[in-house]
């Protein structure tokens, strides 16, 4: 058996961060937060295996277990403050448009009372959000096109960043329930997933579709010969679950080999709490070597992951739990299927059909002024319709937000105009991080659409006028 410690942490400069060892079984543990209300935590550990970021000292405070039957996720998380200022209030409020959750914020108070700052995104989970991105904020604070699931925000002082809030909500805009707001009271998460934010994909989209027909006429006889590729996406479903830390059980299966296609849509339903499952480039564990390209929601241990497979992903990926090696296996990636038919016929035609393939575009926006916008979309320079009201959908706020989605509706090479009802100064650029709201002008032109996910990001000032 190895020999174990129980082990002390402590934060002894810095704002902390997350630790993990190696438990007396081998396993990893899920990495647990210190910070300034939690700053000392007891673990048990092989000898010298775990890990701490600078700033935490780590001292031996008595022998771990003789065997490896009753150890494992042994912790005790100390509340020591340090700060005698109050922790920092706010309120959260949640609603459903379009289909994707909405959380705004308000009644900002605690800490010093004057300045605050707000995380510039939604987070899957608590030590992200505890150590995300913040920005300079002041009520309300708007988040929009939240995808189902726990969404995690923080609130904390400017000026003694230290004394930080985190809540979440639930979201469940395809249901009919959702989890109150919580503030956190304490650093102890089953799962942390590092997966990163992404818009949601909530559709098929499908290759280009292809259909040539040559025929070739020769005296006393017409031959002709049909070549017909086709390419069709169709909806695909792995349910996982696993059997206890040893292996995943996918759609009845252990462990299998996968097999996937470019230009399909595929959805893993995992329901495997304490494993989260991640699509990757290389087989490990860990987060690291995850696989991005048109996967949504990587790494979850309880949800939805959405794979729309790209046409230039690699032939072989790998499935992996982050905590447990044995559970893994292999996807293959085939490319598009080909059909060939000929025939014989006595009609002379030559046809080439080309479909174009869709291109799905992202809408993100911001407004920093207090008027009431109304935003408009031209395409190909035909006239601006409706995608966002605020006196019905609701302040657009002053954080980046994805407030609309094109889908199904634009071609490649399309081109999208933004206009408002105002006039109002608007700043635009082709990605999902929106620029100040400065300069003269009041629309905003995107790039030409390509196959695929496209970005367009709107800064918008609905209370200055060039």
């Amino acid at each position: 058996m190895p020999t174990t410690k129980i082990y002390r942490a402590t934060i002894t400069s810095g704002n902390g961060g997350t630790i993990t060892w190696t438990e007396c079984e081998g396993y990893t543990s899920p990495p647990q937060l210190l910070n300034s209300i939690y700053t000392s935590i007891d673990f048990e550990a092989q000898v010298g295996l775990y890990t701490a970021p600078a700033g935490v000292t780590v001292t031996v405070v008595g022998d771990g277990s003789s065997n490896c039957l009753d150890a494992g996720n042994y912790y005790v998380v100390a509340t020591t403050t340090t700060t005698s200022l109050p922790p920092v209030t706010y309120n959260l409020a949640y609603s459903c448009v379009s289909g994707y959750g909405r959380i705004t914020l308000t009644s900002f108070a605690g800490g010093a009372g004057s300045q605050y700052q707000a995380t510039t995104q939604a987070y899957q989970n608590e030590s992200d959000a505890y150590f995300g991105t913040f920005a300079d904020a002041t009520a309300p604070v708007v988040y929009s096109g939240l995808v189902d699931g726990k969404k995690w925000v923080a609130v904390r002082d400017k000026n003694n960043p230290t004394i930080c809030t985190t809540k979440y909500y639930d979201i469940a805009c395809g249901g009919t329930t959702y989890t109150a707001p919580a503030t956190t009271t304490s650093t102890t998460l089953a799962v942390v997933s590092t997966t990163t934010y992404a818009p949601p994909v909530t559709t098929t989209t499908a290759a280009p579709t292809t259909t040539t027909t040559t025929t070739t006429t020769a005296a006393p006889t017409t031959t002709t010969t049909t070549t017909t590729t086709t390419t069709t996406a169709a909806p695909n479903t792995f349910n996982v679950t696993n059997n206890g830390s040893g292996n995943y059980v996918i759609n009845g299966s252990s462990n299998p080999t996968l097999s996937i296609t470019e230009g399909q849509t595929y959805t893993f339903n995992i329901n495997a709490v304490g494993h989260p499952f991640w699509i990757k480039t290389v087989s490990s564990i860990g987060t690291g070597n995850a696989y991005s390209s048109g996967v949504t929601n990587n790494g979850t241990d309880n949800g939805t992951i959405t794979f729309v497979v790209p046409y230039d992903a690699p032939s072989t990926l790998y499935y992996n739990c982050q905590l447990h090696s044995g559970m893994a296996g292999t996807i293959n990636v085939t490319d598009v299927p080909t059909t060939t038919t000929t025939t014989t016929t006595t009609t002379t035609t030559t046809t080439t059909t080309t479909a174009s393939p869709t291109a799905t575009l992202y809408v993100y926006a911001k407004d920093v002024g207090v008027g009431q916008l109304v935003l408009y979309a031209g395409v190909n320079g035909a006239a601006g319709t409706t995608i966002y009201d605020e006196s019905v959908d609701g302040s657009i706020g002053n954080i980046c937000g994805l407030i609309y989605t094109f889908f199904g509706t634009l071609s490649v090479g399309d081109t999208v105009m933004f206009s408002t009802n105002t006039n109002c100064v608007m700043a635009g650029d082709d990605s999902n991080v929106c620029p100040s709201s400065t300069g003269s002008s009041t629309t905003f032109t995107t790039a030409m659409m390509v196959a695929g996910q496209n970005y367009v990001a709107l800064g918008m000032d609905s209370s200055l006028f060039p």
